[in-house]
């Protein structure tokens, strides 16, 4: 059995102080106050069978964790996640198109094939960069002065 409160009595009064949205007791007299956090960030991916979707979620109680994880590709809401997503496989698109024409008109054999082989180790997944591989030279190794006469 529940409790009737009477809209003019006491306890109604108090309570329509602490509340912030309006009710049975009258409007709320608490004012709205908007706090940032804690809030939830949002990830999207994209699924191996096509779209994008949310693949995670986090709360966050300050801007370091905010900033963080934005910079892992976090997003305030999941439309901003998943728009997000898609404007960096466009980029990555973007460099792959150029690192293409750069192998086909500007790299040597051997740095063609380097690309060719990274490009294949990576799968279906658009690659951002190559690693770079760093080039030996040949010859004497240069003399090392001690200071000492």
């Amino acid at each position: 059995m529940g409790i009737v409160h009477v809209p003019d009595s006491a306890w109604a009064k108090e309570a329509t102080k602490w509340e912030a949205q309006g009710s049975t007791m009258g409007p709320g007299l608490r004012p709205y106050v908007k706090r940032d956090y804690p809030m939830m960030l949002h990830k999207a991916w994209q699924k191996p069978t096509g779209g994008i979707d949310i693949l995670d979620q986090q709360i966050v109680d300050d801007a370091d964790q905010r900033t963080r994880l934005e910079a892992e590709g976090y997003r305030a809401t999941p439309l901003e996640a998943m728009d997000a997503l898609a404007a960096q496989q466009v980029e990555f698109a973007k460099l792959a198109a150029e690192r293409e024409y750069e192998k086909q008109h500007r790299l040597s054999a051997r740095a063609a094939a380097e690309v060719t082989l990274a490009e294949a180790d990576a799968g279906a997944q658009h690659l951002p960069t190559i690693p770079e591989t760093p080039i030996r030279r040949r010859g004497r190794p240069k003399k090392v002065e001690t200071g000492v006469s």
